[in-house]
């Protein structure tokens, strides 16, 4: 469209094309799975409903408020606390990085408007294999635990965020910044599988609502606003040095939310086993 429409180019198509996919959700979108003749999900997930006895709750499920719900299953939950700020550091660095990558590229690293669109766009679409194979990943190579793959992505999102700050070379920055676009989104889709193993099937769009809210309050934030602040008081060095420590906080929540979905884990397995030798014993 050309830079004297930019607007159009930058919010109303992507909205028409937002709201086009909305409504082709909304029309051939499914329902429950027993609307489409599927098992339920206690069928389905037997250890779930096990583990929820074990529990002692004071009221089903279905007696409790949506409020009552997000308290008890939610709030109460440090897995869904640490799950939700490893997606508050996965959105600093990932808002951090579109935000500022073209000015950077422009004023600091010199690159004409052609060759930053081309690191710009690299940095997107690498995001696309990236994600596509990240959940098959974590189910063959880490056996359904999704956050080693999370910690072992920052990891290399954090080497080359400095190759990328450092590096002179066109190509090497368009390459770091393909490699940082394409494993930035692997920990965000793996948080978002991992919620659902963390709390019970019921509680799971309470939990997406307060990863969405501290997504976007707090970790669009720090990647945008207060990585300016930074950079105007530090200059880029502060920038880039706020960037990494979010990696280092995420890959610190990952393990937190790692060693909580092993608990999780033995939990149901305990129960599993309680509720085996209860019908053994009945049978005997």
């Amino acid at each position: 469209m050309g830079s004297e429409h930019w607007q159009s180019a930058s919010y109303i198509v992507p909205a028409c094309v937002a709201v086009i996919f909305a409504l082709i959700v909304l029309v051939l979108g499914k329902g429950s799975p027993r609307e489409e003749g599927l098992p339920s999900l206690e069928q389905m997930m037997p250890e779930e409903k096990v583990i929820l006895k074990t529990k002692n709750t004071a009221k089903a499920p279905e007696n409790m408020s949506a409020w009552q719900i997000f308290c008890t299953y939610v709030l109460r939950n440090k897995n869904a606390w640490y799950i939700s700020l490893v997606d508050v550091f996965v959105y600093m660095v990932r808002f951090g990085m579109i935000s500022w990558l073209p000015i950077y590229l422009l004023t600091v690293k010199h690159f004409s408007k052609e060759q930053m669109s081309v690191a710009f766009l690299f940095f997107e679409w690498a995001a696309i294999p990236s994600t596509l194979l990240a959940g098959w990943l974590s189910d063959k190579l880490f056996k359904g635990r999704r956050m080693p793959l999370a910690m072992i992505c920052m990891a290399l999102i954090f080497v080359c965020l400095i190759g990328y700050w450092k590096s002179e070379s066109l190509l090497m920055v368009t390459i770091f910044a393909a490699i940082v676009g394409c494993l930035i989104y692997v920990p965000q889709f793996l948080a978002s599988v991992q919620t659902m193993e963390i709390v019970p099937s019921f509680a799971v769009g309470s939990a997406v609502g307060l990863r969405g809210f501290m997504s976007y309050i707090f970790g669009a934030s720090l990647g945008t606003s207060l990585f300016g602040v930074m950079v105007d008081k530090l200059g880029w060095y502060g920038g880039f040095y706020l960037l990494m420590g979010g990696i280092v906080c995420c890959i610190l929540f990952c393990y937190l939310s790692h060693r909580g979905a092993l608990e999780l884990e033995r939990q149901r397995q305990n129960a599993l086993h309680h509720q085996d030798s209860l019908q053994l014993a009945d049978a005997q």
